[in-house]
């Protein structure tokens, strides 16, 4: 009788070793996906926040740099001339009251239609702010959930949305007409609006040039490419594979996660994004491409 002994224990340990590490990567993982997910949500946050801000601030300064006090002042003349000589018609300053109430009713006028337009614009970010929220709950689930998208439409919320930065900037819209695609319409919207931002603060960071931005949209055989591009400051050919990063940036103040998120939206989404530049100071262009079904959409707009 023949018999073999072998010691299995360090083999053993090695694969209870390996089972932890395998155990350790996989929740280092998931907490990387999370902390992922929770910097995008507090990146997109954060600029409409910004933006947010912005309008409020503008709001309240015509609010309170409105002429109230000036018709307070102008009442209280006519009171003082009507308890002086109880005849307005014979002081010389009375007779230009008139005038000086219709100037002072367009200047109301054109105050309440800015505060108005203030007010939509606050509307807007706060409407954003619920589909960023709704579009990185998505994240953790297989597949977005998909609808008919006017592309047009969508591109000018976006242009909406970050209609602060663009003042001063000459917009050109170049896009195709088009039947309603079917995609997750928060993915595509947090791309674009990604897309415009890093546009607005390139071309911010570039000086006294003029501020041009092109937005334009196309719909191939290979599906929906939508490109923006500016006169912004450029990127340096060494840069150019390092911009879609987590983290990484160029910016003063930046953070890195706008171009990151762009990046991963695109890809659930089944497509890719890209990125050209004729080098530093020679503005840039990003482009989205992703699959989108038209022929559904075709048909649902049909019933």
């Amino acid at each position: 009788m023949v018999g073999i002994t072998l010691d299995i224990t360090e083999r053993f340990g090695a694969e209870q070793r390996e089972r932890q590490l395998q155990k350790q990567l996989v929740e280092a993982s998931h907490l990387s996906g999370m902390a992922e997910v929770a910097t995008g949500v507090l990146h997109n946050v954060g600029n409409v926040l910004n933006s947010l801000g912005i309008s409020a601030s503008t709001a309240q300064a015509h609010v309170q740099s409105s002429p109230f006090e000036r018709i307070e002042r102008v009442a209280a003349m006519l009171e003082e001339q009507r308890s002086k000589s109880g005849d307005v018609d014979s002081d010389s300053r009375v007779k230009v009251i008139p005038e000086y109430l219709r100037a002072l009713s367009s200047q109301l006028r054109r105050d309440s239609d800015i505060v108005k337009h203030e007010i939509d614009a606050i509307n807007g970010h706060v409407q954003y702010l619920r589909e960023i929220i709704q579009a990185q709950q998505s994240f953790a689930r297989v597949g977005g959930a998909e609808e008919a998208v006017n592309v047009s439409e969508l591109v000018e919320g976006a242009l909406r949305l970050k209609s602060q930065e663009l003042r001063g900037t000459t917009v050109k819209r170049d896009i195709d007409e088009m039947s309603e695609v079917w995609t997750d319409r928060y993915k595509l919207l947090q791309i674009v609006v990604n897309f415009i931002t890093n546009a607005c603060d390139a071309m911010a960071a570039n000086g006294s040039r003029e501020r041009r931005m092109t937005v334009r949209a196309r719909l191939a055989e290979d599906g929906l490419e939508i490109a923006v591009a500016d006169t912004g400051v450029g990127i340096p050919a060494d840069l150019m594979q390092r911009i879609w990063e987590f983290g990484f940036t160029t910016k003063a103040h930046g953070h890195g996660f706008g171009l990151h998120s762009s990046a991963v939206a695109a890809q659930q989404l089944g497509g890719a994004v890209t990125a050209e530049s004729a080098g530093a100071g020679k503005g840039a262009c990003f482009v989205v491409k992703i699959p989108v079904r038209v022929e559904a959409a075709r048909r649902a707009v049909s019933v």
